[in-house]
């Protein structure tokens, strides 16, 4: 029997004994068939079925036990391995990253594990694509979180595994798998309604909106509240924060009619420049401006001036 042939055999029976336990026909911590009875099944030599249950102990599925057998792991990664897939860097979003250490923190808590991928935006050539779907393909995985919409990968192998539960954490007019997302309504609803309490009526934004519909809609709301204008409002680019620290100071340097006594943070990438150029205008805080800013927390971004956090 010539090499190809050996190695199709191993990822028949490695594929064969897989679906068994991924669909419960080996259930966890059941023993498998022995090496005799798994030649007999599939034809091949003792070798072949050695080398394709070693694929499988390497996989996290089976474990050996001497002088006993070969017993389905308690917990094999189809139950409690998942994937987290960024298209960037996990340290490059505060997002991100907070995710990335919850995740972590529910390792060091159970029996949950998690395996990180980080791909470039749509290409099937990184090396962080290729081990998902990898992954994905030999069921090492018991579902995806995507903290960002996976742009570019809709038509790509991954996000069509049958019976693989996926997630999205950020909002995409792409609606294939499931999305939870911060509600950018809520928030404003909640700052306003802080800041309105104390009286204040010409409010100042700050964000990123990714979306322009998110930021018609706060200015409608507050408009139709009486509590600021268009002109109030500022986009700025969480990939340069600096643009905050700018929009901040072009803001406040209204004439003193319309300038803003709140100011609202969409985004906690820009927090600290933003706070940084209030902080060097001498105002007086909370008396001369109330600041409610986002935050993903516990990463509370640095803050020069006094301001109430909301996430």
């Amino acid at each position: 029997m010539d090499l190809y042939m050996r190695n199709g055999r191993k990822s028949q029976i490695v594929k064969e004994l897989r679906e068994d336990i991924y669909k419960g026909r080996l259930a966890p911590k059941s023993r498998i068939p022995t090496r005799d009875e798994l030649q007999i099944r599939f034809g091949v030599s003792r070798q072949t079925v050695q080398n394709a249950i070693d694929v499988l102990v390497r996989d996290g599925f089976l474990r050996a036990v001497r002088s006993e057998g070969t017993f389905v792991m308690d917990e094999p990664p189809h139950l409690c391995n998942y994937g987290f897939a960024s298209d960037n860097p996990f340290s490059a979003s505060r997002f991100t990253h907070t995710m990335q250490r919850a995740a972590m923190k529910l390792v060091e808590n159970g029996n949950v594990k998690f395996s990180f991928y980080c791909y470039a935006h749509g290409s099937i050539d990184s090396e962080g694509y290729r081990r998902l779907l990898e992954d994905v393909e030999a069921r090492r995985l018991a579902g995806i979180i995507f903290p960002f919409p996976p742009e570019g990968l809709w038509d790509k192998p991954v996000l069509k595994a049958p019976g693989l539960p996926m997630v999205s954490n950020s909002r995409s007019e792409n609606e294939s798998i499931p999305q939870i997302f911060f509600d950018h309504r809520s928030f404003l609803v909640k700052a306003a309604a802080f800041l309105a309490a104390q009286g204040r009526k010409r409010f100042a934004q700050i964000g990123s909106w990714l979306h322009r519909k998110e930021m018609e809609e706060s200015i409608s709301y507050l408009l139709e509240r009486g509590l600021s204008a268009p002109a109030l409002t500022q986009a700025c680019s969480p990939t340069s924060p600096f643009s905050a620290y700018q929009a901040a100071l072009v803001l406040m340097e209204l004439p003193a009619n319309r300038r803003p006594d709140a100011m609202i943070i969409y985004d906690d990438h820009l927090v600290e420049t933003a706070t940084e150029a209030l902080g060097k205008l001498g105002l007086r805080f909370p008396d001369d401006l109330g600041v409610v800013a986002h935050c993903n927390f516990p990463d509370r971004p640095v803050s020069s001036v006094p301001v109430t956090r909301l996430g």
